[in-house]
């Protein structure tokens, strides 16, 4: 008999199989956790949520008392020259503020804001809390020092030329002695705390302040003011820009101000020595105009009256 052929078998088509994916880390973090473990880390989490609830929950309690809203203004560190007036309205300043919580975080910006934008005021130099309801500021005062003549008022300005919101009536009867200043041709600002940029005013100042800080000098003359009426010789070229007026119708012919760059200005520590030398062999100044602009050339003494020259 024929043998038969073997049937061909089909290759029976592979089964492709699933792809089994894993559990992801953390869960297989979780996993590896014993039970105790993670019983205990889930108590942990409660708690610690719990207490930072309670926490914020008295935070905000707190805050809210009313014995920890501000109630007062201490003013710190103010100068003895400032009067009761000037106090009471840098104390009302922040009114407005009254009864705010002392934890507001932007009460003390606010604050020194409000400082900073008065006239009176220089600088902040700090503002603090002081619990449970207290303010305490610090600040750098403008002291009112010249009285400025102007169409037959006077306007009070600081060392640096701010004019300042006093009356020179009322200012002039506390214990502040203020210089006047005659002759300034340009208007006072509008605005009190805007410094008055005038080249003659801010002359006279500066002349001021030099003549004032030599003792020698004051303990001899009682200076009262600066006129800078002929400011860059503009009635008369030939004499001097900044007159230094003195108590005895004694004048310093100073001449231009310190600061000045024009060719030839004498030294401002030659002027001065020459008047303390001149003051020293002069007891007497009555009546007296001291040429200081020609003090390095040793010029003579003139009378105010009779222009004659005494050497």
């Amino acid at each position: 008999m024929a043998k038969r052929k073997p049937r061909s078998k089909k290759a029976k088509p592979k089964r492709s199989r699933p792809v089994k994916t894993g559990p992801g880390p953390v869960v297989r973090l979780i996993k590896r956790i014993p039970p105790g473990g993670a019983v205990r880390a889930a108590i942990v989490l409660l708690v610690a949520g719990f207490a930072l609830l309670g926490l914020m929950t008295v935070d905000r309690y707190v805050k809210g008392l009313e014995e920890f809203r501000l109630k007062h203004l201490k003013l710190v560190d103010l100068p003895g020259w400032c009067p009761a007036a000037v106090v009471e309205h840098l104390q009302g300043l922040p009114e407005d503020q009254v009864d705010t919580s002392i934890y507001d975080p932007q009460l003390l910006v606010r604050v020194a804001e409000r400082y900073r934008g008065d006239p009176w005021v220089r600088e902040v130099i700090s503002v603090r809390t002081e619990f449970p309801d207290t303010l305490a500021v610090s600040l750098e005062l403008r002291r009112p020092a010249y009285a400025v003549e102007k169409a037959g008022s006077y306007r009070l300005a600081d060392r640096e030329a701010y004019v300042l919101p006093a009356r020179y009536g009322r200012w002039s009867q506390t214990a502040n002695p203020l210089l006047f200043i005659w002759g300034v041709r340009s208007n006072p600002p509008r605005t009190a705390g805007a410094q008055w940029c005038d080249a003659a005013l801010l002359g006279a100042i500066e002349t001021l302040e030099a003549i004032t800080g030599r003792a020698a000098i004051t303990e001899r003359l009682a200076i009262t003011g600066a006129d800078v009426s002929n400011f860059n010789g503009i009635i008369d070229g030939r004499f001097s820009d900044i007159d230094i007026i003195a108590e005895g119708d004694c004048t310093i012919a100073w001449g231009r101000p310190p600061s000045t760059k024009k060719f030839g200005e004498i030294p401002v520590g030659k002027k001065l020595d020459y008047i303390e030398k001149f003051l020293k062999e002069h007891p007497d100044t009555t009546g007296i105009k001291i040429p200081a602009r020609f003090a390095e050339a040793r010029d003579g003494i003139l009378v105010s009256d009779t222009q004659d020259r005494i050497r």
